[in-house]
């Protein structure tokens, strides 16, 4: 079932997408992430994201003029010896979710949808690393010449067959100060954005 369903086709484009990230050595490196559209699109067909959105959604509809409130949030994994000092099995996540949920929702991790997991070892190469995924990332949501969360929204499909149009912006970037500094390429306590 997880093999069908991600090779999986959507209005957005198929689930498994790749970015084309510019390495330190002025080449490019594809790494495979899930469409975050296409993603939503299929997360809203199960049961409880699809009950999820739809609570969400009556009572907060949204439109072009009052837009949902999208959140990102990135962190490291290290499994294995967290002491190693090249540990091949370090990845960096990314989550998408929305504030329109309310806090309930956002405590659990069921309703951020998991959109990136790269090895560490990888990105290493990229030129500057997670802010250039985060990029490329955001441009998947917000394409001025394709799909875009904030302009035209994005119709989906409930799991009870409803069809609802979604308008979102980005409000907020989480994650912890290591997270937040590879992010906006800042360095130190006292590097903020």
């Amino acid at each position: 079932a997880r093999d069908s369903l991600a090779v999986s086709e959507t209005p957005y484009g198929p689930l498994l997408d790749m970015l084309e990230l510019i390495t330190v050595k002025n080449k490019t490196i594809q790494l495979e992430v899930a469409n975050p559209l296409a993603l939503l699109y299929i997360a809203a067909q199960t049961c409880w994201f699809g009950k999820l959105l739809q609570a969400a959604y009556e009572k907060s509809p949204g439109s072009e003029h009052s837009l949902w409130k999208l959140c990102i949030y990135e962190d490291e994994a290290k499994p294995g010896n967290k002491m190693k000092t090249d540990n091949r099995r370090a990845c960096q996540n990314i989550y998408v979710s929305f504030f329109d949920f309310g806090g309930a929702a956002l405590s659990k991790e069921d309703f951020w949808l998991t959109n990136a997991t790269l090895r560490a070892c990888d990105l290493k190469y990229v030129e500057g690393g997670m802010s250039q995924v985060t990029k490329q990332m955001l441009k998947l949501m917000f394409n001025i010449a394709g799909y875009n969360l904030r302009d035209s929204g994005i119709s989906i499909q409930l799991h009870g067959g409803k069809t609802i149009r979604l308008f979102a912006e980005l409000a907020c970037v989480l994650g912890d100060e290591s997270a937040l500094h590879h992010i906006w390429q800042c360095k130190g306590s006292g590097g903020t954005k």
